[in-house]
């Protein structure tokens, strides 16, 4: 499978006509003193992410107390107050400092098709998806035409930029990639084996941007959920699944737009320290298989 993906991202030409990748965006969350350093992407597990890493620090509740920009409770408004604090300040040069073997980096990232339709129903729910000049009953498919146009243009918004270009190379013994989905699962507690400095808890913690809610009334038919209107998910969110039961959606997001964000997933999925936990390694090869004879173009 992991060969698959790595040939398609190896592909001269360049996916969907992009002729230069968006800016990479990621949330830092430094230790200078532990030499650690914990990252995400925004839709890619960034709430997470912070979440963790204030909570190793003893400061989860203080940032839930903090009254910000956005009001109180909003964990990001937060995260500004930590980076400006001696010891969290993040690296200038964060890739020099995940080659460092002093330093351990853990990167949070997402299933590629997952995070595509949080970010369309983070756009649609927020005041976002106006500021981008979507219509208001916006469609799926619809999005992902804005999405593949704004990456073509090298000027995607930071919640659907690529997750690799803000990453730090591959797997190594400096640089681990937890996907967010096996966090719950024992994934954080896998990462802690190996990288004992990291000193990370996951329990209980919940983030609604990659969890849907259940339909509590009719949905719209599961084959036809990627043209129905936004105004059609009122009574509850269908499963991320539904998206793409068009094949060819499917193999646009995953073999074009986003076919190295596949490469990377496929590639965390396959650290032996994370395959090391039974549960972990079913949820990625769940996920995995879905872009199995995925075609790239």
């Amino acid at each position: 499978m992991l060969a698959i993906l790595a040939v398609a991202a190896a592909s001269a030409a360049p996916p969907c006509g992009t002729t230069r990748p968006p800016k990479p965006h990621s949330v830092l969350l430094a230790n200078e003193k532990d030499k650690l350093l914990v990252t995400a992407v925004a839709k890619g597990g960034a709430t997470v992410a912070t979440q963790l890493m204030l909570r190793r620090e003893g400061l989860l509740e203080t940032a839930l107390r903090h009254r910000g920009s956005h009001g109180t409770g909003w964990i990001h408004d937060y995260r500004h107050v930590y980076a400006r604090q001696p010891n969290h300040r993040p690296p200038r040069n964060a890739t020099a400092t995940c080659r460092d073997r002093a330093w351990s980096c853990v990167a949070i990232i997402r299933s590629p098709l997952d995070r595509v339709v949080s970010s369309y129903q983070h756009a649609m729910v927020t005041k976002l998806g106006g500021r981008l000049g979507l219509p208001g009953d916006c469609p799926f498919r619809r999005y992902v035409a804005y999405v593949a146009s704004r990456l073509a243009e090298g000027r995607a918004n930071v919640h659907v930029g690529s997750q690799v270009e803000a990453y730090y190379g591959p797997p190594s013994a400096t640089m681990r990639y937890l996907p967010v989905e096996t966090i719950g699962l024992g994934g954080v507690v896998a990462l802690n084996a190996v990288a004992p400095r990291a000193r990370l808890d996951a329990s209980n913690l919940t983030s609604s941007h990659y969890r849907y809610r259940r339909p509590r009334a009719r949905r719209p038919d599961p084959d036809a959920t990627a043209d129905a209107p936004w105004s059609a998910f009122a009574e509850g969110f269908p499963p991320y699944e539904d998206f793409f039961r068009d094949s060819a959606l499917r193999d646009h997001v995953l073999g074009c737009l986003f076919r190295a964000d596949a490469v990377l997933y496929a590639r965390a999925c396959a650290q032996p320290w994370l395959r090391a936990c039974a549960a972990c390694a079913r949820e990625c090869d769940a996920r995995v298989q879905k872009v199995r004879g995925v075609r790239s173009g």
